[in-house]
């Protein structure tokens, strides 16, 4: 019984060169190329990129659909890139990973559900959240931007996820002015001073920076 423990404790961790122990990383950044690409939008997903690669990601551990020309792209943001995206994190998380999936934008409500819309069609919540489904992971971070983000919450939400929006499902803005990378790298996000700012704490900093606009930035969790 204690090798078979050691086995699976080896099989959810990995040692890096230095023998710090690590769990698989895994993010997804999307852009959505509806109407051509927003170039504030685009900026804040490559800030957000810059930032995984900061907290020691690699290239490799994520899947970046954007602009052609953006440093780090791996392909447009088609319904069937957005596909193969989500079944490489399904092939690379694990029962340690904490997946983040960041997207951008335009949600719409049609034929009953709550829609993400590309250039070349649209993809569910509903979808996305059965794709989520067949995926192992510990707990998992979505961040959504862009306008009546919030419509996709309530069926992305689930026990082990919490998704941000970043505006409620009745609020359209141009520009969006939330930007979650802006409440990680502040210091001052650090609520309980672990010296580590997370996403919640990000997300809380956000909505106070937004205090005094008419955007509110909703979460979901359950």
């Amino acid at each position: 019984m204690i090798l078979l423990g050691a086995i699976l404790l080896t099989l959810l961790f990995v040692k890096d060169s230095d023998g710090i122990t690590t769990m698989p990383r895994c993010a997804i950044i999307i852009v959505s190329d509806l109407d051509g690409f927003d170039p504030e939008e685009l900026e804040k997903a490559y800030q957000f990129y810059q930032y995984l690669l900061d907290k020691e990601y690699t290239e490799d551990d994520i899947y970046f659909l954007t602009e052609d020309s953006r440093t780090g792209c791996d392909d447009d943001p088609t319904i069937s890139n957005i596909e193969e995206a989500f079944s490489w994190l399904e092939n690379t998380s694990e029962s340690s990973s904490q997946p983040v999936i960041y997207i951008s934008d335009h949600v719409i409500w049609t034929m009953g559900n709550a829609t993400f819309q590309f250039s070349d069609g649209n993809l569910s919540a509903n979808t996305i959240d059965g794709w989520l489904d067949s995926t192992e992971y510990q707990n998992l971070t979505m961040i959504l931007n862009g306008n009546r983000s919030a419509l996709a919450g309530p069926d992305l939400k689930d026990s082990s996820r919490e998704i941000f929006c970043s505006m409620r499902s009745t609020q359209s803005f141009d520009e969006d002015l939330f930007n979650i990378t802006r409440g990680l790298n502040d210091p001052t996000s650090d609520i309980d001073d672990d010296g580590d700012v997370s996403y919640h704490e990000a997300y809380l900093k956000e909505c106070y920076n937004l205090r005094n606009e008419d955007q509110s930035p909703i979460s979901y969790t359950e």
